[in-house]
């Protein structure tokens, strides 16, 4: 026989007590200063952003730490499928389901390297994040920055990742089986 399956729903997740309260932890990681590769570019010292390699990658401490800020998550599933037993054959049974799963407003770590991504795109614009703390300009970090046409920048140093509401997620797919 065939038979239909459907199934909707809704529900929304509360941020769990670390993702609010959590202290600050702080990790060294490597990142790579876009940033400063951009001026190495546009120095000619390097051909391309891609070819930045160990040029460009500082050690960075990574402060991680609650908010209380974070909004509740929300998600919506879908399901349909077919389930189809043929009375044919003993035992087989082949299924086809469809499935859809949308997330607004995920809690999550945006991550150190990707918050230095920002900062360079946002020192291009004529600002900078203000999650990413950098020294002070010295004497070397001109020289670095002369001729390149881009305002001198001191060495990041630091980056604040507070767990925070980033962006939805929507997924979707195609679930066969077959039994015997």
């Amino acid at each position: 026989g065939l038979l239909f399956r459907a199934s909707y729903s809704e529900g929304v997740r509360v941020q769990t007590l670390p993702q609010i309260n959590a202290g600050e932890t702080r990790r060294v990681l490597g990142a790579t200063d876009w940033y400063r590769c951009h001026a190495l570019v546009a120095k000619g010292d390097i051909v391309s952003l891609g070819a930045c390699g160990a040029d460009g990658v500082v050690s960075v401490e990574s402060s991680r730490s609650g908010s209380k800020d974070l909004r509740p998550e929300e998600f919506r599933s879908m399901t349909a499928g077919l389930v189809w037993t043929p009375a044919a054959v003993d035992s087989l049974t082949l299924t086809l389901d469809y499935w859809e799963i949308s997330q607004e407003r995920i809690v999550g770590l945006f991550g150190a390297e990707n918050h230095v991504a920002v900062d360079y795109v946002s020192r291009l614009a004529g600002s900078a994040s203000p999650f990413v703390q950098r020294a002070p300009v010295t004497a070397d970090d001109i020289a670095a920055y002369a001729g390149s046409g881009l305002a001198p920048a001191g060495v990041v140093i630091r980056v604040l990742d507070p767990y925070q509401n980033l962006d939805r997620r929507d997924s979707a797919g195609l679930d066969p089986s077959l039994s015997y």
